[in-house]
């Protein structure tokens, strides 16, 4: 279920990013080239968040986990850190585009 939902978030995501970067390129190409390249980088962290948080889910489902880090301990650190890299990612990511917006 969860990763469904997350398709359905990152099929949203990726058709308003190609429809929002399209209008902007069409309409205002020369004015608005520094937002349209902090946009995309915007994108791509919340990209990369999304696939790490795929496979993330990817190995609960099969057991991956169990068989690359044996050690139970090590296996929970790896397994409580990473929802932790991807939420501050997006988060830092928007913090960032804020910040020099506001310039």
């Amino acid at each position: 279920m969860a990763s469904s939902l997350l398709a359905v978030v990152s099929t949203g995501l990726t058709v308003s990013y190609i429809i929002l970067i399209f209008s902007l390129c069409t309409y205002f190409r020369e004015s608005m080239k520094q937002e349209i390249v902090r946009l995309t980088f915007l994108f791509a962290t919340f990209v990369f968040a999304y696939v790490l948080r795929f496979v993330y889910q990817i190995g609960l489902g099969d057991k991956t986990y169990v068989n690359l880090v044996p050690d139970m301990y090590h296996r929970w650190l790896i397994l409580l850190f990473l929802p932790f890299i991807w939420d501050i990612i997006s988060i830092v990511s928007i913090f960032v585009l804020h910040y020099k917006s506001f310039r």
